[in-house]
């Protein structure tokens, strides 16, 4: 019984990471979305300001551009192409986690 409900929740807990899906793009803010794709010096410096100002930052990848919903943890990744695993609603992700990608 005991093993039964040890197991219950541990698949509860990672069944979050099961349904994740990776999403690879540029940490952009709301306010410029796809504008700065380029990634010069100039851009990501308008990226950042615009986050560091409270401007919302968005993951653009390809034509698309997605909310996400951990704002802390992607500031850091302001203008840089990253690696966002999470789950997807709508045009929001629901992040889990973020990695820098070369």
């Amino acid at each position: 019984m005991k093993r039964t409900a040890i197991t219950s929740v541990a698949l509860c807990l990672f069944s979050g990471v099961l349904f994740a899906d990776t999403f690879t793009g540029v940490i952009s803010d709301e306010k410029c979305g796809a504008k700065h794709a380029a990634l010069s010096a100039a851009d990501q410096a308008c990226i950042q300001k615009c986050v560091d100002t409270g401007s919302e930052a968005v993951l653009v990848s390809g034509d698309k551009i997605y909310k996400i919903t951990v704002q802390q943890a992607v500031r850091t990744f302001a203008g840089k192409k990253v690696s966002v695993l999470g789950t997807l609603k709508g045009d929001t992700i629901d992040m889990q986690s973020v990695m820098k990608v070369q």
